[in-house]
C-alpha cells in the first residue's frame, strides 16, 4: 500500500509537486485613486454590466482632466471590482455609471479597484508569474 503524499495546510490552491506555487487572481488587484475635474465628467468610460452578462470594465481613457492622487493608473480593459468601497460586481452599466457620477461629484477623489481583464475568467496560467516554494 503506498502512502499518500498531502500537502501542508497552508499550500496555495493550484500548487503542483514541481514546486510552484500561482498567484490568485486577487493578488493582482490594483487601486487607483483620482479625481476628475468638473468639465471632464467624461473622462473614464465603462462598459459591460450585468444586463450584459458581464462584469464593468474600463473603456477608455482621457486622460486630460485626471488626476492621479499615486502610482497607479486605470488602464482600458481592465475589469472594475470597487469604486469608492462599494463593490459593483453584478451591477448594471447604468447603476455603475451613476454611482461614479455621485462618488466624483465636486472633483472629489474616487478609489478604483480594479484588475486586469482575463484573470477572473478560467484559469490563464500564463498571465501569472510562479513563485517558488519548498514542498516538505
Amino acid at each position: 500500500m503506498s502512502k499518500v503524499k498531502h500537502l501542508p495546510k497552508s499550500a496555495s490552491v493550484g500548487e503542483q509537486d514541481v514546486g510552484h506555487v500561482w498567484r490568485h487572481w486577487s493578488d493582482a488587484v490594483q487601486e487607483v485613486l483620482m479625481s476628475q475635474s468638473g468639465d471632464s465628467s467624461n473622462a473614464v468610460m465603462v462598459y459591460g454590466g450585468a444586463e450584459n452578462g458581464q462584469f464593468c470594465w474600463i473603456g477608455d481613457v482621457m486622460s486630460d482632466g485626471i488626476k492621479y492622487h499615486h502610482d497607479g493608473r486605470l488602464r482600458a480593459n481592465d475589469v472594475l471590482l470597487e469604486v469608492q468601497g462599494h463593490c459593483v460586481a453584478g451591477y448594471t452599466l447604468g447603476d455603475v455609471t451613476e454611482w461614479i457620477t455621485v462618488a466624483s461629484r465636486n472633483s472629489s477623489p474616487v478609489l478604483y479597484k480594479t484588475v486586469v481583464s482575463g484573470l477572473l475568467t478560467l484559469p490563464n496560467y500564463s498571465l501569472l508569474t510562479p513563485t517558488k516554494k519548498k514542498i516538505k
